[in-house]
């Protein structure tokens, strides 16, 4: 054993000897001629091929494949026609070392054992008027000379470094490509179905179908291993749940690229735990910003599929499968909490049409979870329609009790808080002003034992109930009750055309709507005058919402919110008021009737019909909020109005000197005045301005002081304190609180005089002249009748009454009109 051991080694010892001579035999003959064999290398490719081929030098390393030599080749340029011109290397490779193998070798048909290339790139154009730069590895020869061998594939290929691109910009295609490491492994035998091991790690630079849309996988690290299949007669590239690593994300892969005149692929990806913005991020720039929106917080099961063909403008179809469990999902219309669902994307909707956004779709099936993490809620569809346009369709369904669901609501001037929520509601809404598409909406929206704030005026609803239907674009509103304080509110009425409004243009909405009380406290509306208080920040709806991409969104409250508040903010209201009694202090109206228009902040009232003091009150006017107080008009018809009761429920109109005790008798007039209010409904000093155009019947004055301190001195016979008129009338002019009036027959039980003058309301101002003919000498007989006010009464005395800044009473007292100071002619 030990000598043929011994025998064994000297052989191999004499093997190798002579390969390391014939080794360095061929390394000295190669460096002996690399001159001479780079130019034969040169002429030989160039005679061979079209593009302009050239070698700058050849070698022989007998190191790097040790114990087989490879041919390194340094410096290939491939050149086109038209380099001279772009400066562009059509192919550029640093190095090129051509591992042969030994069989074959003596029959004159070599075996390429391995092929390293590193450093270098290949760029293919395709360019106008059909120039292609591929002609460059055409042959000159159609076939190949009879002697001529060929060497066969090689068995292991390797690239380091390398660039390729292939840009066509007819076809508007481009796809571009660093190599890092790219390795094949040969099975060993070639057939017409060839197997190559692939390891591979690559920055995918653009993989764009068409180049006007974008690319997939842009600027992206894939790192490949799996098995290559080729078979050369079909022309077909496929691969089978090839391993890949895409932003260190797992997944498989299969595909399929025929390069036949079909030049069809299809490429199936899948991954069981993907990060949905690394997924994005694969897809072209388009779709991401469609996608931006769109948030998950945990991984998902996804599948795609994309094929099409390699043929000029062609748009591949796309079809993305995912599954959702317990995830939390934010975008579009807020955050959803332990969601889970099924679903897709799709961009070939529509088989008769071409695939693209405006034939795609997003859709979610069975979709569970809860809305802002308090709604739980589902839906059978969830579907975003039309990525060019995007139209959220749904089938929505909430039927739970949830203290805070009123965030689904909440906006900055609306708060809803306890009660029950019961919605089913199913459409589409259009999430973009430019879709062209109105909203349409049906279902019902069911609110029991609700809080209502409206934040600016502070005015909370109580035991709210709500039975609201939407019909396509319309808002009907069945009933919506409640309390604001101890009044109580039933209301009802539609708002039509509101979706297509509400979210673009409320300026133009109307909302017609019927208001009745049986008991309804004016105060509890004051709320509603002078500038609004303070608005909330919205909560885990405004915290939790994306959705800015999704028709302008403001970042403080809810989509819906959002939408309430344009509306509440911008829209007209119509409404019809009616209130069996109405009380306001110690104003009491029965029978009121009532239509007030609000737009923009101003109320119209454009009629009101109450009975109250006994008569009757019709009305219109308006009130229009200020910054700090509020300016109203109205003009007004008082019929059969008993004078004590008005002036006591109108607390005497804010003036001293003559109150509802002082007076009797019935009133019928016409008022045309304005007033400020502050905003808790008082009147504001020197506000008063108008007319007020009145006859009084039945009329006294009871211990009107002005009149019983006349008797002080004159008149000492008479009762001044129960004066009874004939019928008095006039028109009065106010302006800043004082009343200024013309000549005025007074006609009474004590005497007949005329007065005119001014009258501050306050009692600090008076200007009176008060002519008393001298036949009031006579004691009255009765009641006498109006004579006319510039009737001729014979002699009078004469009296100026006045004050000035709040001082008492002051008289003066003449014969002749002219002698009297003050007294006008």
């Amino acid at each position: 054993m030990a000598k043929l051991l011994r025998y064994g080694a000297r052989i191999l010892l004499g093997f190798l000897s002579l390969w390391l001579i014939l080794l360095v035999s061929a390394y000295v003959l190669f460096s002996l001629n690399k001159a001479a064999l780079t130019a034969r290398a040169n002429a030989f490719l160039n005679r061979r091929f079209q593009g302009k081929i050239h070698i700058n030098n050849i070698s022989l390393n007998v190191l790097s494949n040790f114990p087989y030599p490879a041919v390194q080749v340094n410096g290939v340029t491939v050149d086109d026609s038209v380099y001279a011109v772009r400066g562009q290397h059509t192919v550029y490779l640093e190095r090129v070392r051509i591992v042969p193998g030994l069989k074959g070798l003596w029959r004159g048909r070599p075996v390429i054992r391995k092929v390293v290339v590193a450093g270098g790139w290949l760029y293919l154009y395709r360019g106008p008027g059909g120039y292609d730069n591929g002609y460059v590895w055409v042959g000159k020869q159609s076939r190949p000379p009879k002697d001529s061998t060929r060497p066969s594939l090689p068995f292991h290929v390797e690239f380091y470094r390398v660039e390729l691109m292939i840009a066509d910009s007819v076809r508007h295609k481009l796809y571009a490509f660093d190599f890092h490491r790219l390795l094949l492994d040969h099975n060993g035998t070639y057939t017409d179905s060839s197997t190559w091991r692939l390891d591979m790690d690559v920055t995918v630079h653009s993989l764009a179908f068409n180049t006007a849309k974008g690319g997939f996988l842009q600027d992206q690290d894939v790192r490949a291993q799996g098995t290559l299949g080729y078979a050369p007669g079909n022309r077909l590239l496929s691969f089978r749940r090839l391993a890949l690593h895409i932003d260190r994300q797992a997944l498989l892969a299969d595909g399929d690229f025929r390069f036949d005149t079909t030049r069809s692929f299809r490429l199936r990806v899948s991954a069981p735990s993907l990060v949905f913005a690394s997924g994005r991020s694969w897809l072209t720039p388009k779709i991401q910003r469609k996608l931006a929106p769109m948030r998950f917080d945990k991984a998902l099961a996804v599948e795609a599929t994309i094929e099409g063909f390699m043929t000029p403008g062609d748009e591949p179809r796309i079809l993305v499968r995912w599954t959702v469990a317990h995830n939390t999902v934010t975008g579009f219309i807020g955050t959803v909490e332990d969601c889970s669902f099924t679903g897709f994307f799709n961009n070939h909707v529509n088989d008769s049409l071409s695939p693209g956004d405006a034939n795609s779709t997003i859709r979610a099936d069975s979709l569970v979870g809860k809305y802002e993490g308090s709604i739980p809620f589902k839906t059978r569809r969830l579907e975003i329609l039309r990525l060019d346009t995007a139209i959220l369709a749904f089938d929505l369904s909430i039927h739970d009790t949830v203290p805070d669901w009123g965030d689904l609501l909440q906006g900055e001037d609306l708060s809803f808080d306890k009660g029950r929520v019961d919605v089913d509601l199913r459409g589409h809404y259009p999430l973009s002003d430019s879709s062209g598409v109105s909203p349409d909406l049906d279902g019902r929206i069911d609110l029991r034992d609700v809080v209502i704030t409206y934040e600016p005026r502070n005015v909370v609803i109580t035991g709210g109930q709500a039975h609201l239907r939407l019909e396509h674009q319309d808002l009907l509103l069945e009933r919506i009750s409640g309390y604001i304080g101890k009044s109580p509110l039933v209301i009802s009425g539609a708002a039509r055309h509101f979706l297509a409004l509400a979210a673009t243009d409320t300026g133009k909405m109307v909302l017609d709507w019927h208001v009745y009380s049986p008991a309804l406290d004016g105060m509890e509306l004051l709320h509603f005058l002078g500038k609004g208080g303070h608005r909330r920040t919205a909560g885990k709806a405004a915290r939790g919402a994306v959705g800015e991409a999704t028709r302008g969104a403001p970042p403080d409250g809810s989509f819906v919110g959002h939408m309430i508040d344009r509306y509440a903010h911008n829209c007209r209201i119509h409404t019809g008021l009616r209130v069996d009694q109405l009380t306001y202090k110690n104003f009491v109206a029965t029978g009121v009737d009532a239509a007030v228009v609000l737009d923009k902040g101003v109320f119209s009232l454009q009629h009101l019909d109450l009975h109250t003091a006994k008569g009757s009150l019709d009305a219109t006017g308006s009130i229009r909020p200020f910054v700090d107080d509020n300016l109203v008009r109205f003009n007004a018809t008082f019929s059969h109005i008993d004078l004590p009761s008005l002036f006591r429920d109108f607390d005497d109109f804010g003036q001293a000197s003559l109150s509802a005790r002082n007076l009797a008798g019935t009133l019928n007039a016409r008022a045309d005045l304005s007033i400020r209010l502050t905003d808790k409904g008082h009147k504001i000093p020197g506000s008063l301005d108008g007319t007020l155009r009145f006859a009084i019947t039945d009329g006294a004055l009871l211990g009107f002081t002005p009149l019983t301190r006349l008797s002080s001195f004159a008149l000492k016979n008479r009762d001044l304190s129960n004066i009874y008129f004939s019928r008095l009338y006039d028109t009065f002019r106010f302006s800043r609180d004082t009343l200024v009036f013309d000549r005025m027959e007074i006609q009474s039980t004590v005497l007949d005089m005329f007065v005119a003058g001014a009258y501050k309301l306050d009692g600090s101002y008076t200007d009176a002249d008060i002519q008393i003919p001298f036949t009031n000498l006579k004691k009255q007989k009765g009641l006498p009748d109006n004579a006319g006010a510039y009737a001729h009464h014979g002699p009078s005395l004469f009296v100026h009454a006045f004050n000035r800044d709040g001082e008492p009473l002051h008289y003066k007292f003449g014969l002749f009109r002219k002698k009297v100071p003050g007294v006008r002619n």
